[in-house]
């Protein structure tokens, strides 16, 4: 099937990134999102959903530090971490309120 003019410019209209851009520079400088750096739209998502990780977690488990007398030293590099000696161990689950009605 041929293509016909009209058709090559309905396509580059709707590709907006691949067809204008490559031909105008104005094109080039709208920023869809703002100004800043692009960033990942799920970074909200992720952290919101290790918080819940972490709430569930610290909810249900007994938690202990293993050895008991363990004290906490930070490494700082390359951001503020405990050292490699950090350890817990988990001494009992909890059941959660909606298993325990079941």
């Amino acid at each position: 099937m041929a293509e016909t003019t009209t058709a090559r410019s309905d396509r580059a209209r709707h590709r907006p990134l691949s067809a204008r851009t490559q031909r105008s520079p104005e094109a080039r400088r709208v920023s869809s999102y703002g100004a800043g750096a692009p960033t990942c739209l799920g970074a909200g998502f992720a952290e919101v959903h290790l918080m819940v990780l972490v709430a569930t977690l610290l909810h249900t488990a007994q938690l202990a530090m293993d050895p008991a007398d363990y004290r906490l030293r930070v490494d700082s590099a390359p951001t503020p971490h405990p050292d490699r000696g950090f350890r817990m161990k988990v001494l009992a689950h909890r059941a959660s309120p909606a298993a325990a009605r079941r």
